[in-house]
């Protein structure tokens, strides 16, 4: 699974943009990580910013493929 993270200011916080495409299983993950947020006017998810997103996303996604 390949999700592309960007830093992004929403709402005067730094948040973290998951791109990817349409992912039911991807999704389902996302719905997993503590204060996701779904950007229906951007069309992407965002998470809380902090220094080791990194290393919770690969944990997250460690072992899972499409």
């Amino acid at each position: 699974m390949q999700v592309e993270t960007r830093e992004c200011n929403i709402g005067n916080k730094n948040r973290i943009v998951l791109i990817f495409p349409y992912n039911d299983s991807i999704i389902s993950l996302v719905k997993q990580i503590e204060g996701r947020k779904w950007s229906a006017s951007r069309n992407f998810w965002h998470i809380p910013f902090h220094e080791n997103f990194l290393t919770e996303l690969n944990k997250q996604f460690e072992g899972k493929d499409e």
